[in-house]
């Protein structure tokens, strides 16, 4: 993590879009847009297609925590289609999963999102060690067709996934989305008591230690300070995963006191992956 805090002199492109990619993966809600965006120029100089690639799935990240609409869909058209001139089924499945997700979860376009993740299916399946781009490329699959009322589709992909779970043990970090596809499809097919097997299987994975919910306080408490105008969506995110903390430890008083700040930034906020995610655990809250 030190060695990622900050681009090193000299370094050539294709390490400072690697550099970028591990402090986005540490901190995915900073924004540093503009980095991303200066690595894209850089690559275009070069005539560099691998970097620019990478450089524009980068920025493409930043575009949708900050729902940048229209900068978001002309980057993910510019990153599909280079991607599919370029020919490498890892970049290029990886382009089509961002893409995916972006119109599925912030324009809530469920069909175009098919046909990218119906394309990233098919190219990750091609890749035996990349289990990782086939789950999400299945993920997707099960929530567009779910989004469009084609519920058969969507348990067919849910049984290609447990599949591939059961291929694949280094996939148990994304369980919880499984397992959530599980019980809404329980749900939908009413079979009523399954979704109420499912919840307890996620308590091992989900709840938290009193040293997270006191991480999450310091990091609400103590970091704004400290952080440019540029970083404003990581307070949202700190705010958000307190929330997330209190209602799985069953602290729904302190939950809904730690969420009025945030149900005030959401009425002010465009599309974006910090607004998605922050819907998601107040309905998370609402529903407990």
């Amino acid at each position: 993590a030190i060695l990622a805090e900050t681009a090193v002199p000299g370094e050539t492109l294709p390490l400072k879009c690697l550099n970028l990619r591990i402090r986005q993966k540490l901190a995915w809600a900073s924004t540093h847009r503009e980095e991303a965006e200066e690595l894209v120029a850089e690559a275009r100089r070069e005539n560099d297609l691998d970097s620019l690639l990478q450089a524009l799935l980068l920025t493409l990240n930043y575009l949708m925590s900050q729902g940048h609409l229209d900068d978001l869909q002309a980057t993910g058209k510019e990153s599909a289609r280079l991607a599919g001139e370029l020919g490498g089924h890892v970049a290029e499945s990886q382009a089509l999963n961002q893409v995916a997700h972006a119109l599925l979860f912030v324009f809530g376009d469920a069909e175009k999102a098919l046909k990218y993740s119906q394309r990233a299916l098919a190219l990750s399946r091609a890749l035996p060690h990349e289990p990782y781009l086939q789950a999400h490329a299945l993920f997707t699959l099960i929530h567009a067709h779910l989004r469009v009322r084609e519920r058969p589709q969507a348990a067919d992909y849910l049984a290609q996934t447990e599949a591939l779970f059961a291929q694949h043990p280094e996939l148990d970090s994304l369980q919880t989305e499984l397992i959530g596809y599980q019980a809404i499809l329980a749900q939908l097919e009413s079979r009523w008591e399954e979704p109420r097997r499912l919840p307890p299987r996620l308590l091992p994975i989900h709840r938290p230690a009193p040293h997270l919910l006191r991480l999450a306080w310091e990091w609400i408490t103590h970091t704004p300070q400290n952080r440019s105008a540029i970083d404003r969506y990581m307070g949202v995110f700190d705010r958000t995963m307190l929330v997330e903390c209190y209602t799985m430890a069953g602290r729904l008083a302190e939950a809904e006191k730690a969420l009025a700040p945030l149900l005030d930034w959401l009425q002010r906020e465009d599309a974006g992956r910090g607004a998605i995610q922050a819907w998601m655990d107040v309905g998370n809250l609402r529903f407990m």
